[in-house]
């Protein structure tokens, strides 16, 4: 053991207060609506913090190490509690620094973010061929525009657009590449899930909380029987009233996009009215040409322009 002590054990005795006051002043970390956030955004995953708790505490702390930690990172959610951290929309938090929507690009990552996307900003990556190409073999040309304006609308945390976007098909066209490439560009801030399960579950919201876009694979054909969950998640602007199974109900920030890809269009049982359809930008996609040969390796060609995708859905 060196014989340098902290001032957070002394004689014998480990105060957690100083400790987190010692790994706060040398750690960018604060905690809101559940969640710890840093400089790369949200942390999906506290393992991390915990065994750099463990690494700092091991030399030091002797018994009960794993109780201590986990007690370390309950007093961390006091200590780096903030009242409120509310999304910025007026710019994108990138790879190597921040994008703001008038153009300009700041270096760097000099704050905390509640999202920040794992792709580089770079003006002079090249022209995203595979991408787009794919899309007009896709999509009719005037329906282009539209997906490229709504996967840049996805990019800042704002729901101002009040869709959602399904798109269509017979089956086999493959739209649901489209999924894997934006999976690369947003990385842990989107998510895989059910715009069914949505619809039924009341917890499901909860799981969209901090991320930007939720994408449906394969959307179930079945009618919801009931719309208002989808329909306040698309029209969600400010806090939300969100439930976790077991937990008291709380107001938590909601900005996820919705985006489907169905072979039907998404219908409901009981609800004619027009606010749930006016929500939905319905796109249908061309029927697979009989000689078309697919390439299997399409997505991870499409995945590698992810910069110049971002350029392209930036400018949407």
């Amino acid at each position: 053991m060196s014989n340098f002590t902290p001032a957070w054990f002394k004689k014998g005795f480990f105060n957690e207060s100083l400790f987190c006051d010692d790994f706060l002043s040398t750690h960018q970390l604060l905690y809101s609506n559940g969640a710890f956030f840093t400089l790369d955004g949200r942390m999906t995953d506290t393992m991390p913090l915990r065994c750099e708790i463990f690494e700092m505490m091991r030399e030091y702390v002797g018994a009960n190490l794993a109780k201590k930690v986990t007690n370390v990172v309950d007093v961390l959610k006091l200590a780096a509690q903030v009242e409120d951290f509310p999304p910025v929309t007026d710019r994108i938090a990138l790879a190597n620094g921040t994008l703001y929507l008038d153009g300009t690009f700041q270096e760097g990552k000099p704050e905390i973010v509640r999202n920040r996307l794992p792709v580089k900003y770079d003006p002079k990556a090249a022209q995203p061929t595979h991408w787009l190409r794919f899309l007009s073999d896709l999509l009719y040309p005037e329906d282009v525009p539209t997906v490229q304006e709504f996967i840049g609308y996805c990019l800042i945390p704002s729901n101002k657009g009040q869709r959602m976007m399904v798109i269509k098909g017979s089956g086999g066209e493959g739209k649901s590449q489209i999924g894997v490439v934006l999976s690369r560009l947003f990385g842990c801030n989107m998510k895989d899930g059910s715009i069914g399960k949505i619809s039924e579950n009341r917890f499901a919201r909860a799981d969209l909380e901090h991320t930007l876009l939720c994408v449906d694979d394969d959307m179930r054909m079945e009618a919801l029987r009931q719309t208002n969950y989808v329909k306040s998640i698309v029209t969600a602007q400010g806090q939300m009233d969100l439930e976790r199974k077991g937990k008291q109900s709380y107001q938590g920030w909601m900005y996820a996009r919705l985006l489907a890809f169905s072979n039907g269009d998404l219908q409901a049982l009981y609800d004619r009215s027009d606010g749930f359809y006016r929500r939905q930008l319905i796109l249908t996609t061309k029927d697979k040409p009989l000689s078309r040969v697919d390439d299997p390796d399409i997505a991870e060609k499409m995945a590698a322009e992810v910069e110049g995708i971002l350029l392209w859905a930036f400018e949407g």
